[in-house]
């Protein structure tokens, strides 16, 4: 057929003309009105393609029709219509090798791994030297977080292919799962020379860079990827993550609030617009509640009815513990003190990890808890079902509205008593969700009707940090009695707000020769720390009054809380691990009282070590307080004086007591049943 020469020498043009000539001379020839169907295909008119293959199919349906047809299903996102027609191609004739890819394409769209890497594997037995079909297996893989497997797919695609960016992309994600960021930088850079407009591989190093501390650049790949790709959410979500990073939390919204309008089956992106709200002083506890139950009615799933268990006097009961936190993050560190002292003669732990990135401290929670299970490649339902096997009696969520949370999960309810504690200061907005865990600083008995949930209180503190191994080995001399005097603040960016700014810089207009030191991972970006200097310079404050650092190793990290006397706390989300550390660093620690648990975190833990009169009031007397203890050493002094011994035998830091009162709260918690207070 002259109209197929054309078409395989690209000659697209000739080709639909000879085609269409051809089956206007005979209606009834199949292959004509497929060829077109496919010349359509190509052109992106996924709509005509259909049309005109289906007809084919009428007359005549052929395997390769039928696969073809898959093709225009899938640009039209019709993706479960796309996998059944691959399956009637296979059906049709089992060694069609395009038919198999085409089905791990729709299976990989419908999230469904296994499915997806099966019908790789089956493509790939059919036609092994096939670089793009290596490629998506090594994708499928990575989701299934089999590592090491997906990395060998990815390899042998570039062995086969080496110019392959999209090959090269997806072998930065599975570098950067194991925490080799340096090579996984290089290999979205080796992506972006072959593909310079390649959205996910500028939003992929975007992120990256964004994680690392370099926002400057994160920034310029992230508007890069916009402009390329203007309706991907992935890319208005990483303009999001580095625009809070560099506190512009309103532009942040923004951004978040665009990508969720762009996916809007994606409950992760919604609750990134909520989470960030936290940071602004114009949002009240009811903003929050509002916008949590829209969340809730927007995404919750509906309950599955309720499973058939064994008694429970018959066994110990199981705790399980949700998060996407599992690893060198806030969460695990104050997780590791409550798992280290856990009494499994009372209850027994299981863990369920949501996220494929792991480390040493994942190592360490794994090995004390009685079973891990990571639940990042599944559905919410699979999960779910997960959970219920399990037999767990209590369902304790640690990640709320944060990244990689599993609300979803939660609103199955796949255990009798679901609770949130630790990650989220805020209520989730879910029925399912039966209690919140807190205490009476954070979430005193008039904040109740803000949230959905109960809530159940410890009778001390809401955490409890332990005294991390850096900490006691780190010398702790005063830092009093040195030239000028330092306050000090390593907190994230993002919660240095313009009021916090204002107030901090009133305090050191008053003090010329203090200084503030500042430090935090986007501080690494030269052009960031400029852009924070300038926001004090504005206030009147000298730029010799600034030291602002970027990131360190951990030991150096603590070392560091030497150099300060005061540590001030921002608002109106305050400090929750830098508070403890400073306390556990003998560095008192100067806050605000919050209007909401966000920011009550460090009065909770200043209360714990006996330093309330560290708690002001309003700005006013936080301003006041800060003058005063600079100028009065022998004050501060006084309340530096064996900070580091108390707070380490505080409930803040230790863990043995606090695991106790945690366990009962839960006993607590499963002998009233879903949905009763716990005072």
């Amino acid at each position: 057929m002259l109209g197929l020469e054309a078409h395989q020498r690209g000659r697209l043009d000739e080709a639909e003309r000879r085609y269409q000539a051809a089956a206007a001379a005979d209606p009834d020839l199949a292959d004509a009105q497929h060829l077109l169907g496919v010349l359509r295909l190509q052109a992106g008119d996924c709509a005509a393609a259909e049309r005109l293959i289906r007809g084919a199919i009428e007359r005549e349906p052929r395997a390769e029709f039928w696969s073809n047809l898959s093709g225009a299903l899938m640009g039209l996102s019709r993706h479960d219509d796309a996998a059944e027609a691959c399956r009637k191609a296979i059906q049709l004739n089992p060694e069609l090798a395009d038919a198999w890819y085409n089905l791990g394409n729709a299976e990989l769209e419908r999230r469904r791994w296994s499915e997806a890497v099966a019908a790789y594997r089956m493509a790939l037995q059919l036609r092994a030297d096939w670089a793009a079909c290596w490629n998506n297996l090594g994708s499928a893989l990575l989701e299934l977080n089999r590592i090491a497997e997906a990395t060998e797919a990815i390899d042998e695609a570039l062995r086969l292919e080496p110019a392959q960016a999209k090959a090269w992309n997806n072998r930065a994600l599975a570098l950067t799962v194991q925490g080799r960021l340096e090579v996984a930088e290089e290999a979205y850079r080796r992506a972006l020379a072959l593909e310079p407009r390649y959205p996910k591989a500028l939003s992929g190093l975007a992120t990256l860079l964004q994680a690392t501390g370099r926002l400057d650049e994160a920034m310029s790949l992230a508007q890069a990827a916009i402009r390329l790709q203007p309706d991907a959410a992935e890319a208005y979500n990483t303009m999001g993550n580095v625009l809070a990073g560099c506190a512009e939390i309103r532009e942040a919204i923004s951004c978040f609030e665009k990508a969720s309008a762009l996916a809007p089956d994606d409950p992760c992106l919604a609750s990134n617009a909520l989470f960030h709200r936290l940071y602004l002083s114009s949002t009240t506890q009811a903003d929050l509640l509002e916008a949590s139950k829209a969340w809730a009615e927007r995404f919750a799933l509906r309950p599955l009815p309720p499973a058939r268990r064994e008694p429970e006097e018959t066994r110990r009961p199981r705790i399980g513990f949700v998060s996407g936190d599992l690893r060198r993050h806030p969460v695990g560190y104050f997780l590791l003190p409550l798992l280290e002292n856990w009494d499994a003669e009372r209850a027994e732990v299981v863990l369920y990890s949501n996220h494929n990135e792991q480390d040493d401290l994942s190592a360490r929670l794994r090995s004390l808890a009685g079973g891990w299970r990571n639940i990042h490649p599944l559905t919410p339902a699979q999960a779910a079902e997960m959970v219920r096997e399990d037999g767990i009696d209590l369902l304790v969520d640690l990640s709320g509205h944060t990244a990689h949370h599993s609300l979803q999960l939660f609103s199955l309810r796949p255990a009798p008593v679901q609770a949130s504690w630790l990650g989220y200061p805020a209520t989730t907005g879910l029925d399912a969700i039966d209690y919140l865990i807190a205490d009476s600083t954070t979430v005193p008995p008039e904040d109740e009707p803000f949230y959905t949930e109960r809530i159940a209180r410890l009778p001390e503190c809401f955490a409890c940090l332990g005294v991390p191994p850096e900490a006691r080995e780190t010398e702790r001399p005063p830092a009093l009695g040195r030239d000028g005097f330092r306050f000090g603040c390593f907190n994230n960016p993002a919660k240095l707000s313009d009021e916090t700014v204002a107030v901090w810089s009133e305090i050191l207009t008053a003090l010329p020769h203090s200084q503030l030191v500042l430090k935090s991972l986007p501080f690494r970006s030269p052009r960031v720390a400029e852009w924070f200097a300038a926001r004090f310079l504005r206030h009147g404050v000298s730029v010799e009054q600034l030291q602002i650092l970027g990131p360190t190793d951990r030991r150096t990290h603590f070392a560091l809380y030497t150099s300060i006397d005061l540590a001030l706390d921002p608002f109106p989300y305050g400090g929750a691990t830098t508070t403890a550390e400073s306390l556990l660093m003998g560095v008192p620690v100067l806050t605000l009282r919050g209007d909401r648990y966000a920011g009550r975190c460090s009065e909770s833990f200043l209360r714990s070590v006996g330093l309330g009169e560290l708690v002001a009031r309003d700005r006013s007397e936080y301003v006041r307080l800060a003058i005063e203890l600079a100028r009065n050493d022998g004050r501060l002094a006084g309340l530096r004086d064996h900070l580091c011994e108390r707070a380490a035998s505080s409930p803040m830091a230790d863990g043995a007591r606090f695991a106790r009162s945690f366990q009962d709260l839960c006993e607590a918690l499963l002998r009233q049943g879903a949905r009763r207070a716990v005072a």
